[in-house]
């Protein structure tokens, strides 16, 4: 970097002990550049700027050799209150060891008794220099700071835990958690109570890492409140922002890269009983009820700031009594894909408190920035013991696997373990390999009978965790005719076979129930022994 300097003249502090040497300096320098003030050994200089200061000054220049304070200590003291301002050092010997300590303690210059005075002036002019870029460079950190900590303030809900109630009936749980690549980013989780039955959702992620990306983010979340408020809905809101992005921010004459946001918006509706959803180049959400199914909410949509002629479509689904709604960046997909891990229960192992040093090991992995939100309703009037459920049922693992694949169900089966020892990292090994033990019976048998070993045909798991009762629930859904509930809940008498993997299941479980007229199979183990 390369700073102009003004015509003002600079302040240049010279220290030494030889009276000589500082009339010598102050008559030579040239007046109209440089206000050479000149003092007599190192306390002096010392007394002086301990009543001035040392932010008046443009560059120092010091003899190493002085009595009670020799150079490099006047250096250490002098630096030690102000690191931006440039030293030389001035010594009558060629010693080595001395320049080392110079350099060291802070010295950009070192120059040799006698010295032609030419070359104290061009050291003088490269000290001046330096001292003012580096002015010019804390400047602007401390500038960014302010920003950074602008942009933290309004991206405080990115770190939240929110419990309300709505309509006096519904619990609502609100967490998000955000880990930017620096100090600062793109990706954000807000909330906005928009009434006392509505609450609006939004998640995004701006394109880039820097500080323009933390700025944009920022932006959008202050236009969408104010939109809010004055009862836009979410289609004009995203109608509005993709106008500023194209003919304002990615205008033609500016130059710079194409900023686009992801976003998706979600709106529970608790009065309605539904949920809209809203999503422009934002991972697709997911929903999980109480009956352990996992729901892919909307379709994918072109991100905000990419085309002028914008396909917004709001989609609409039945808000279940009790259940989750996961919302998640690309960061999180990227991460879930590496480690090899369900992103749900990725998800769920970020938003807890546990095993601090294993999350931070995972984190170090992260190529973008992530963002997660988990949204947890459940409706008291409905609830068995009237008591408020804050955490229900948590989405952990869905797989999706065809009738062809038997061969591969050790693979298959290695994938649902792997979620499950990061989400119940405590749990006794011989229960985990019960559980598992379970699953793989029951993704059998769908493979085998309900699949009929076709790859046409698929079956599905999905694994949900109850946080409230702790409760852990397992349904494999196939395409077959399904079990019958006599094989399922009656005693076998001498002349009924049951099959070695039904057998396991009835034994190990908690309990078993059965959907979709058969074809779905919903096992429970509970856990609450084992987790406490």
């Amino acid at each position: 970097m390369t700073l102009e300097i003004s015509q003002t003249k600079k302040k240049i502090l010279v220290v030494d002990d030889d009276p000589g040497m500082l009339r010598l300096i102050s008559t030579m320098a040239n007046p109209a550049q440089y206000n050479i003030v000149c003092v007599l050994g190192s306390e002096e200089a010392i007394n002086l700027i301990g009543k001035e200061g040392v932010q008046q000054f443009h560059a120092i220049v010091l003899d190493y050799h002085m009595p009670v304070y020799n150079g490099l200590d006047l250096l250490a003291y002098i630096r030690a209150r102000d690191p931006s301002i440039s030293a030389i050092i001035m010594t009558a010997e060629h010693d080595v060891e001395v320049v080392t300590q110079a350099l060291r303690f802070g010295a950009c210059d070192f120059i040799n008794k006698p010295f032609r005075f030419r070359q104290l002036l061009d050291a003088v002019d490269k000290a001046v220099q330096l001292t003012l870029e580096q002015r010019y460079l804390e400047s602007m950190a401390s500038e960014i700071h302010e920003i950074i900590d602008i942009h933290k303030r309004i991206n405080a809900t990115a770190n939240l835990i929110e419990k309300k109630r709505y309509m006096d009936r519904y619990s609502v749980s609100l967490e998000t958690i955000f880990y930017p690549i620096k100090v600062t980013g793109g990706d954000f989780a807000h909330c906005f109570p928009v009434s006392e039955d509505r609450l609006l959702l939004a998640v995004g992620d701006v394109s880039g890492h820097d500080i323009t990306a933390g700025f944009i983010s920022s932006y959008f979340r202050g236009i969408v409140r104010g939109m809010v408020t004055m009862g836009a809905d979410v289609k004009t809101i995203c109608r509005h922002f993709n106008e500023f992005l194209i003919n304002e921010w990615n205008h033609p004459r500016h130059s710079g890269v194409i900023t686009s946001i992801a976003v998706c918006f979600m709106m529970l509706d608790f009065r309605e009983g539904v949920i809209r959803v809203v999503a422009q180049g934002f991972p697709h959400p997911w929903l999980a009820n109480s009956d352990a199914e996992i729901v892919q909410l909307t379709e994918g949509r072109e991100a905000l700031g990419w085309f002028k002629d914008l396909d917004i479509q709001e989609m609409v689904y039945a808000l279940p009594d009790n259940g989750t709604c996961l919302l998640w960046s690309d960061g999180l997909l990227d991460l879930a894909e590496d480690q090899q891990l369900c992103p749900f229960s990725l998800a769920h192992y970020l938003l807890s408190d546990v095993d601090t040093v294993q999350r931070q090991r995972i984190l170090q992995k992260r190529k973008d920035d992530i963002v997660v939100m988990r949204i947890t309703w459940s409706d008291e009037s409905h609830s068995d013991k009237g008591e408020i459920q804050w955490s229900k049922c948590r989405p952990i693992y869905l797989g999706i696997c065809n009738g062809g694949e038997v061969d591969r169900i050790d693979e298959i089966q290695a994938s649902w373990k792997r979620c499950l020892v990061l989400m119940f990292s405590s749990l006794p090994a011989d229960k985990l390999h019960e559980i598992i033990l379970c699953i793989r019976e029951a993704v059998l048998n769908a493979m085998l009978h309900g699949c009929c070993k076709d790859k046409k045909h698929e079956c599905r798991v999905q694994i949900a965790f109850d946080a409230a009762r702790k409760i852990l629930m397992i349904r494999v859904d196939d395409e077959g005719c399904g079990y019958n509930q006599s094989e399922i809940t009656a005693q076998a008498d001498a002349n009924d076979h049951v099959s070695l993997g039904l057998q396991i299941i009835r034994y190990y479980t908690d309990s078993i129930s059965l959907n979709r007229n058969g074809a779905a199979l919903t096992m429970t183990f509970d856990l609450a022994k084992e987790l406490n």
